[in-house]
């Protein structure tokens, strides 16, 4: 994982790390609930996939999941 808190592996699912078994939980309801805002997405717009976030935004997230890990 080197120096992410997420992977995705295709045909498994997630691996999380925390500095506590709370915030390792903590990711994984937001994983999910990201999952569930995309497929939401895909529904809405027919089946097109949703837009791609600008790298900025990107950033600033993977710094919320250092603050939350």
């Amino acid at each position: 994982m080197k120096s992410e808190w997420v992977v995705l592996m295709v045909n498994h699912g997630i691996v999380v790390a925390g500095s506590s078994l709370r915030r390792a939980a903590d990711m994984v309801q937001i994983i999910e609930r990201t999952a569930e805002v995309i497929l939401g997405c895909y529904q809405a717009t027919g089946g097109k996939p949703p837009q791609v976030l600008p790298q900025k935004a990107v950033d600033l997230m993977r710094s919320y999941a250092d603050f939350i890990a």
